[in-house]
């Protein structure tokens, strides 16, 4: 349990503070790879992602919001 990665207790502690604290702590390459990790599972549930990356935003979808 000295690990400071591991998190003992349950999913009830893994909160969103927690969560940003264990990032903070990783290195850039752990970043990295947690970044990697998440990419290829969003995309093996929908790879029609990748297919669509370079496909132009419809009109409408992003507004420019500008302050007085």
């Amino acid at each position: 349990m000295d690990n400071p990665r591991v998190i003992a207790g349950g999913y009830e502690l893994l909160t969103p503070e927690r969560k940003a604290e264990y990032f903070r702590r990783l290195t850039l390459e752990e970043r990295h790879d947690v970044f990697e990790g998440h990419l290829e599972f969003v995309l093996a549930l929908r790879p029609e992602i990748a297919r669509r990356r370079h496909e132009a935003y419809p009109p409408g979808l992003v507004r420019v919001v500008r302050l007085p």
